[in-house]
């Protein structure tokens, strides 16, 4: 690079192609879009000048700064540009409010951070004379240790997700060790900082990372020790409390998420890279220079540093207003075109630590733990490889960090002498068996930070998050989004009693301790799953009432009577396809598998307005949406009962020979089955949503294993296997529903091998996993085989829960899948199986499209 890092600020004559200050709100930074492609925004908020007016959250208006050396000004010049948040006039003004989701990220505290001059400094000092007394050489020790234990857990299984597995929990064990931190309130503190991070429920995670801080500063004043925390106690500044808890916010908050997040970045370029992965065994000079080019290109704080202009100014011809949040986009500062050199590795000379007198103080300890972290799971597994092309990967959506959501990985097992122990009860208490045992610390430590395991929200790698999970035991507590804690039952023995058993529950409102004490929010995204009042969440004789209203339209008389309108459908959406010109593509899940169910199950329940139905299928969609922000939950619920409410208004006008009709007349009518508003409505939310979602994947996943499995479809074609056999064989292999939220257990439930699923607990029917589950269908149980002699599954459920709409389902399926291999007997995919993207969701398991050419 010939551009010196210490240029002065930039000339003031500099152009700017856009003024911000008259370009309304700006560029949201805190979408799935900008997180999927930020380097796209930044090139185009580059047109605006050295910097661009963006939106950090909803009605959160800032100014981001793009260029290099404009970065440095704002960086270098504490006069012009201050970090105390008591600026911040929009703040101060009340025009953004105390709950907003960046305001944890934002506001104003005693620490070096957000503080300037004398202040400053003596904070500051504090700190980097703290920092000092780590020893590296402990530190690596820490580092090592806590990377072997990691990874001990899953070297035998062959796959990982290295970002819940290691990254996450690695700088989580190396900062109990540096602060002297109890592992009860270190966990109290991960689950904050993720809040923070993320802007979910941040209010609340803040208060949680305030009273575990409190908590822990009053352990060290009584029991000091040879920790960062009580060097800060000790340091002749002498901090208060409030002083010393909110520097321990800034120390801590940036040892664990951006730490993760460099490790994670690191290892995605090294195994997605051929620059790096072919020299992956060559000790750690690739892995230097790995760290040097995450940290030029995606720093794992990529916009940070708010600063506060003193006074209305110009920075290189972009007009900023006093009090108003200047944020520095490191990620684009290092990518800045005016930058004459691409060559990263070795240069240093990046801002993602920042830089003046607010750098980062912990630089070197932060790129140590990374650089041993990577060095040590390469060594450990020197052939592992990403298990998804690296375009898959998901990043988390948030307007300051660089982060994936996870990074599955493969390998060849490893086999670990000593085996990993049971995992803890979600509430963290462990069971008397296990207590008798006896653990050493280490390992209590590293069982209460691995787990649960975290599910991804997205559901990118469903079958190998479900391996991954299985391999911890038939049982396994797993993290819901938002932090919620869930038993995945993985095992179809274990699944099918759970499902019959008594003691399990479905109603939240009188078995789940979370629901009955109000810690669920509306804005979860799985808050209609459990909020409903229908069949899908009674339980016991409130069950019996709500099912046998419904079950009569679903008799084996009149589902076998829908077959010719079934037909019909088929025939006439098929004579529409055929119209598609040869060679060209089209998307089956859209224009066929998607298109028989819905029309089925609305001719059902008398829904014959297009509109409406449209706005259903949107509803539900987002519904299974897992990754769903509270935005889009709210909006959703809001027009969901908007719309079922509609159609109960017009069915109660104008009654008909449908299911709606029926309900209404049982809640108006029939005393004898009262029926209340909200459970008639609700019910049309169950009927009508189960009963085209999960058909849709079915019809998907069986075109899709069809057309990718040749020698199976040939099988069928020549009668040595029945199209029954092509449905029952793609509801064990690929589950429409990959995972079922939630049961309860009533009262405590003993399960083999010591564990107990505590009443109250939550659990999650993992269908996906107990579809390939290796003690039923043995090690090839991935492997899609239409003649395999086991098919069984609980794809549609079992016991009193056990799906009505299944003869329904499978009836469609027998129809539109001979029709369509019929008509179209030479239809192949249109796209690499690998380039096909699962829908956003671990719930619903289908693709997003099905691109097939008819003929070719």
């Amino acid at each position: 690079m010939t551009h010196r890092p210490d240029a002065g600020p930039p000339p003031s004559a500099m152009p700017s192609a856009v003024c911000p200050a008259h370009q309304g709100p700006g560029t949201p930074l805190y979408g799935p879009d900008f997180a999927a492609d930020p380097h796209t925004v930044y090139e185009r908020l580059r047109e605006y000048g050295p910097a661009a007016p963006v939106e950090l959250a909803p009605r959160v208006r800032a100014t981001l700064v793009t260029d290099y050396r404009a970065a440095l000004h704002v960086l270098r010049t504490p006069e012009a540009f201050v970090k105390d948040a008591r600026h911040w006039r929009a703040f101060t003004e009340g025009r953004v409010e105390a709950d907003n989701p960046v305001v944890p990220m934002m506001a104003y505290r005693p620490n070096c951070l957000f503080s300037d001059g004398d202040d400053h400094r003596r904070y500051r000092q504090a700190v980097d004379d703290s920092l000092a007394r780590i020893d590296p050489n402990a530190l690596r020790g820490y580092v090592e240790r806590s990377a072997d234990s990691l990874i001990d857990r899953f070297t035998a299984l062959g796959e990982a997700d290295l970002l819940g597995s290691y990254a996450k929990t690695l700088p989580l064990l190396v900062f109990q060790q540096l602060f002297g931190c109890p592992t009860e309130i270190g966990d109290r503190l991960v689950e904050g900082f993720s809040g923070i991070f993320d802007g979910v429920d941040a209010e609340r995670a803040d208060a949680l990372i305030t009273s575990s801080l409190q908590e822990l500063i009053a352990l060290k004043r009584e029991l000091p020790g040879a920790d960062m925390t009580s060097w800060l106690m000790a340091h002749p500044v002498q901090l208060s409390d409030e002083e010393m808890l909110h520097q321990l916010v800034v120390l801590i908050g940036a040892g664990t998420e951006p730490q993760q997040n460099l490790i994670a970045n690191a290892l995605r370029l090294l195994l997605s890279d051929d620059r790096f992965a072919g020299d992956l065994a060559g000790g750690s000079m690739p892995v230097e220079d790995a760290l040097d080019e995450v940290l030029w290109l995606d720093p794992p704080m990529a916009n940070y540093a708010v600063h506060y202009p003193t006074a209305d100014l110009d920075l290189g011809g972009v007009p900023l207003r006093a009090g108003e949040p200047v944020v520095v986009s490191f990620a684009a500062a290092n990518t800045d075109p005016a930058l004459r050199s691409d060559r990263r590795t070795g240069n240093r000379a990046h801002l993602a630590w920042s830089a003046g007198p607010h750098h980062c103080p912990a630089k070197d300890p932060a790129r140590l733990i990374a650089a041993v972290a990577v060095e040590k799971l390469l060594d450990r597994l020197p052939d592992l490889e990403l298990a998804v092309p690296a375009e898959r990967l998901v990043w988390r959506p948030g307007p300051f960090h660089r982060a994936l959501t996870a990074l599955p990985v493969r390998f060849p097992p490893v086999p670990v002498p000593v085996p990993a122990p049971q995992p803890p009860h979600p509430g963290g208490a462990p069971s008397a068996g296990r207590a008798a045992a006896g653990h050493d610390p280490w390992r209590q430590t590293m069982d209460r930070l691995t787990c649960p395991v975290a599910i991804d929200p997205a559901g990118a790698d469903i079958h190998g998050e479900a391996a991954r999970i299985s391999a911890h035991g038939p049982a396994v507590p797993v993290e819901l989004p938002d932090g919620v804690v869930a038993w995945a039952v993985t095992s179809q023995p274990l699944l099918k009693r759970l499902l019959t058993d008594p003691r399990v529950s479905k109603d939240p409102r009188r078995h789940w301790p979370a629901w009955i004490n109000g810690e669920i929010s509306p804005e979860w995204p799985l808050y209609t799953w459990v909020s409903v009042t229908n069949m899908f969440t009674a339980y016991g004789s409130e069950h019996k009432r709500l099912r046998t209203l419904v079950a009569k339209a679903f008799t084996a008389r009149r589902t076998a009577a829908l077959r010719p309108r079934i037909e019909e459908m088929a025939a006439a959406l098929l004579d529409g396809l055929a119209a598609t010109a040869p060679g060209e593509s089209v998307d089956l899940r859209e224009h066929y598998a998607y298109s028989i169910p819905i029309q089925v199950i609305c001719e059902l329940f008398g829904v014959e307005d297009e509109a409406t139905r449209e706005g259903l299928r949107r509803c539900v969609d987002s519904i299974f949406h897992t990754s769903a922000d509270p935005e889009e939950v709210t909006a959703t619920y809001t027009e969901l009962y908007g719309l079922l409410g509609g159609i109960v208004a017009a069915k109660r006008a104008k009654p008909g020979d449908d299911m709606t009709s029926v309900l209404i007349s049982a809640r108006d009518d029939d005393a004898k089955t009262p029926l209340s508003e909200q459970e008639l409505v609700d019910t049309l939310l169950l009927m009508i949503g189960a009963g085209h979602e999960t058909t849709v994947n079915l019809l998907d996943n069986a075109i899709h294993a069809l057309l990718t499995h040749p020698e199976q479809l040939a099988l069928v074609r020549a009668g040595k296997a029945g199209w029954n056999d092509v449905i029952e064989e793609t509801l064990r292999h690929q589950a429409p529903v990959a995972s079922l939220p939630l049961r309860y257990a009533v009262e405590d439930i003993e399960l083999d091998g010591g564990v107990t699923l505590r009443q109250g607990d939550a659990i999650l029917a993992a269908y996906a996993a107990a579809g390939r589950d290796r003690a039923v269908y043995g090690d090839d149980g991935a492997r899609f085989d239409v003649t395999r002699a086991t098919k069984d599954h609980l794809s549609f459920g079992h016991g009193v829960h056990f799906c009505l709409g299944a003869p329904l389902a499978r009836l469609e399926a027998e129809v539109a899948l001979p029709a369509l291999f019929e008509r179209f007997p030479d239809m192949a995919l249109a796209v690499d199986p690998k380039e096909l993207v699962q829908v956003d969701s671990f719930i619903s398991n289908g693709h997003r499209m099905l691109p097939v050419r008819l003929r070719p």
